[in-house]
């Protein structure tokens, strides 16, 4: 009956998470379309691997597609299985990644891990857009787990060469693939006595790396690909910086966690004093300290970050889960699981998220009026050049290609200069805007309706009340202006 109930927590753990997942695509919000042409043309046309390819302002810039893989994989599933397919599929591998880090959790306590999952959770929702990182999340809990576990001589060391072909996947999947390498060379020092053994499974997932379509270059990239970002990206920046101009119910989870992952260090440190030198040199303190300051400097890391904190939490609590023993056994896991309930059906039914990242419609596949806008361009026949803002590119790409855009979501893809000398100036400023007009001679507007930034609102109103253009096209994802022609 207990191993019942734990299976039963489980279950109500993985559903309530899976409702943070299942919401509709909103497709001219996200990066998904990009990536299902990526994947589309990229036999036909290699040129997207090293170049700008969708801009017309700057198409011969030289870029490392980086998540290449992943195109050809959300392409494949959407190919087969439409949209539904591809959001099935995303939350399958989100549900897996979860139920790997829980299970490695659940080995130091299953009630500590359970319990911790709850503020967890929600925090793992700020990432529940389809994109390539969820590649990343996978591929880290399968490294941990096996390393994990072949530290502790559960898995023989054959296991450990499955870690080189995920390598070799995870460097065209996306541009977290240090973090296997990284990963490995953590497990090092708690392991010397078999230091040959993984330092050779170290240096086999370094060098892989460089079986990527830019060799040299590509193995390097995540080192290097801010030094051309010329434009802030919302999820590159701080939760304090962020929390100043927009409420996100991540923050305060991220607080939640980040504060009981720094108790469960001070939990372990007196309990273990004896021990405090393997303590600070333990592969989960040195992992978490890394990934703690990845989530403090960016929010788009906090749901990796959420991942590795469930078993380093239940790992350093483990010793004080002893205390649970005090109580009934089945009475405990009972009440854990009414917990877990309570949570899911209180989320569900106040509707709590829709205040979560991405999230506005349960469901799957996209969402209701998606895919107007581009109708729309495409049945009058709307012709280019097309000015349109920065959120908005990758929908074009997926919508209207071959037509080509004038940014898209890529920040590495241009100059900083474009960003800083064209692309910002020319909304906040009608004197540059008419400069560049007459440079592109624009025929089409094409602007998403959630652009926030202050250059874009001020943009809209001013074309609003330009006796120029006319608005021919709005909902609430875009809206659209047609130049008036004499």
């Amino acid at each position: 009956m207990l191993r019942s109930l734990k299976i039963l927590v489980v279950v109500l753990l993985l559903l309530f998470y899976g409702l943070f997942l299942t919401h509709k695509i909103d497709l001219t919000q996200a990066d998904l379309g990009r990536h299902l042409k990526n994947g589309e043309i990229l036999f036909s046309h290699p040129e997207i691997l090293k170049t700008n390819f969708y801009s017309y302002t700057h198409p011969e810039y030289p870029i490392v597609n980086h998540h290449w893989l992943s195109g050809l994989v959300f392409h494949g599933i959407h190919k087969l299985f439409g949209f539904e397919g591809l959001s099935v599929f995303f939350i399958l591998l989100s549900l897996a990644t979860f139920f790997l880090f829980f299970g490695l959790a659940a080995q130091s306590d299953f009630r500590v891990a359970s319990l911790a999952s709850l503020i967890v959770i929600p925090l793992l929702a700020e990432r529940t857009e389809i994109r390539p990182e969820v590649f990343t999340y996978l591929f880290s809990a399968i490294f941990f787990f096996i390393l994990f576990q072949w530290s502790r001589g559960v898995l023989s060391r054959r296991w450990l060469l499955l870690l080189v072909p995920l390598q070799i996947l995870w460097v065209n999947l996306h541009i977290y693939f240090f973090l296997g390498p990284l990963m490995v060379l953590v497990f090092l020092p708690g392991n010397l006595k078999r230091f040959k053994e993984l330092g050779a499974i170290f240096l086999a997932v370094v060098l892989v790396n460089l079986l990527n379509p830019a060799g040299l270059k590509g193995a390097f990239e995540p080192f290097k690909i801010f030094e051309e970002y010329g434009y802030r990206v919302v999820e590159n920046q701080t939760f304090w910086f962020l929390e100043q101009f927009m409420s996100n119910p991540t923050f305060l989870f991220f607080k939640l966690v980040l504060g009981v992952l720094i108790l469960s260090f001070g939990v372990r440190a007196i309990l273990e004093k004896r021990r405090l030198k393997n303590f600070f040199f333990h592969p989960n303190t040195l992992l978490i300290l890394f990934l703690s300051a990845a989530a403090l400097s960016a929010t788009r890391n906090f749901t990796l970050f959420g991942y590795f904190a469930l078993p380093v939490i239940a790992a350093n609590l483990s010793r004080a889960g002893e205390w649970f023993k005090k109580f009934n056994q089945f009475g405990l896991n009972f009440g854990i699981a009414g917990l877990c309930l309570f949570a899911a059906l209180i989320f569900t039914s106040e509707g709590y998220m829709r205040y979560w990242p991405y999230w506005d419609e349960f469901g799957i596949g996209l969402e209701k009026d998606s895919n107007a806008p581009a109708d729309f361009f495409k049945r009058e026949k709307i012709q280019g050049p097309i000015f349109n803002n920065y959120d908005i590119g990758s929908y074009l790409i997926y919508g209207l290609y071959p037509d080509k855009v004038f940014v898209e979501n890529r920040p590495e893809a241009y100059p900083v200069s474009f960003f800083q000398d064209v692309y910002i100036p020319m909304q906040e400023d009608d004197e540059e805007w008419q400069k560049q007009n007459r440079v592109y001679n624009f025929n089409a507007i094409f602007f998403g309706a959630g652009d926030n930034t202050p250059w874009g609102r001020r943009f809209l109103r001013a074309r609003l009340g330009d006796k120029n253009w006319a608005k021919v096209f709005s909902n609430d994802e875009a809206v659209i202006f047609l130049k008036k022609h004499e």
